[in-house]
């Protein structure tokens, strides 16, 4: 059985002399006689010397061995350098104690048994001495041992041995910082995790309400105007109707909105192959009375007739391209045309109109970007082309535009399907 008395560490060319006076103690409380400790104590210096010489640091560990043979009294030197070639064992030249390997091969000779366990990863040589058989041993010896070590240190510690454990003590205080500013660091970055995570749901929010507040301006001025036209008739029929009508548009909008916040939840949810006549058949409807009034006309051409995707992210690209098609018409009639095409992995939605055009020299760096409006002919907020270029490259599309003042803007949506 082995017993841990004491330990060292191994780090400055004053441990060597330490080695050797912590090694004595031990000596004398084993029974050894002189020459036996003068052998001892001068063996485990001699290797704590060729530990700062070849590996730079390490450890001795003082330790009490109890075995049915006996029991020895051992002193291990570890440390972690490069390893030790099979030539350091060499005999030791006669007269000269300064060779290298002398130390090892002379620290063998003078213990009983002698152990060396080298690799890559570092050394352990153990030195052990035989306990003379007249020495004590019980289970009470290894505390009493302590303790008696413990006073000598008390009495006779030396100005190194104090600086060292003070050292030692600020070494220890500096590696549990070190462990608390990592695990600071760690809960820092999962605070900045779930501040992103925020954030997006913050902006999804924005978007949202500024999506509802465009989607919905339509129908409510619809609904406004009717209202003020039918209160002096005596036929509020008709305007019923259309009113209901209006407030039928607004309950799907309102609907397809919620379904976008389900989605932020949910990708997979409110996935439907989907027609784009259906959708153009709605805004037409929807916009009846502004595509009256600007003579306008929409032609439709559809390659790919439908797609997979977010029933509500389809109908609000739709819906912002057509409204601003209507809205920054020019003084002729409106022109729009809706087509649809594959092109690669993508189906390609063109809407192209006959308006008053955009200057992209000029705008083509911010148009997508949020309240950022280009013209004083119409209200807004300048949120509408910002909000379908985040639908589109949600599911990895693209939205690209051309345009020239005075004659027309072509927006091109490159849909990528659902699974």
């Amino acid at each position: 059985m082995k017993h841990l008395l004491y330990e060292i560490d191994i780090d400055t060319s004053m441990d060597v002399v330490l080695a050797h006076q912590k090694t004595m103690p031990f000596c004398k409380l084993a029974g050894f006689q002189m020459l036996e400790q003068t052998q001892m104590g001068t063996a485990v210096s001699e290797i704590t010397r060729n530990t700062l010489e070849h590996a730079q640091k390490g450890r001795i560990s003082f330790c009490l061995l109890q075995t049915t043979h006996g029991a020895t009294l051992e002193a291990a030197v570890s440390d972690a350098g490069a390893g030790i070639d099979p030539l350091v064992f060499a005999s030791p030249v006669p007269g000269d104690f300064t060779s290298k390997g002398n130390g090892i091969a002379i620290s063998k000779k003078l213990v009983d048994h002698f152990h060396v366990t080298s690799s890559e990863q570092g050394t352990t040589i153990l030195l052990q001495k035989a306990i003379p058989k007249h020495t004590q041993i019980n289970e009470h010896t290894v505390e009493d041992w302590k303790k008696t070590i413990d006073n000598i240190q008390k009495d006779t510690v030396s100005p190194y041995e104090e600086i060292k454990s003070r050292n030692q003590q600020l070494i220890t205080l500096t590696e549990q910082l070190e462990e608390k500013n990592k695990a600071i660091q760690q809960q820092m970055t999962e605070i900045e995790d779930l501040n992103t995570v925020l954030d997006g749901k913050n902006q999804s929010l924005t978007d949202f309400a500024y999506t509802l507040s465009h989607d919905l301006k339509n129908p409510l001025s619809n609904i406004m105007s009717l209202v003020q036209l039918g209160r002096n008739t005596a036929d509020k029929e008709p305007f019923l109707e259309k009113i209901e009508a209006s407030a039928q548009v607004m309950d799907r909008i309102i609907k397809g909105l919620m379904e976008i916040i389900d989605i932020d939840q949910d990708t997979t949810a409110n996935v439907k192959e989907t027609h784009f006549q259906d959708i153009v058949a709605r805004l037409r409807e929807e916009y009846d009375r502004e595509l009256t009034a600007c003579q306008g006309k929409v032609d439709t051409r559809f390659e790919v007739e439908s797609i997979r995707y977010i029933v509500p992210y389809l109908e609000s690209i739709l819906r912002n391209l057509f409204s601003n098609a209507i809205k920054y018409h020019a003084e002729r009639p409106l022109r729009l045309t809706i087509t649809t095409r594959t092109e690669d992995s993508f189906i390609v939605l063109t809407v192209k109109d006959n308006g008053i055009g955009i200057n992209l020299d000029k705008h083509r760096g911010v148009l997508f970007k949020p309240f950022k409006r280009f013209t004083s002919q119409q209200s807004g907020k300048g949120i509408g082309l910002h909000l379908i270029k985040k639908m589109i490259e949600k599911n990895g599309g693209s939205i690209e535009v051309e345009s020239t003042p005075g004659e027309g803007t072509t927006f091109l949506c490159y849909l990528k399907s659902y699974a």
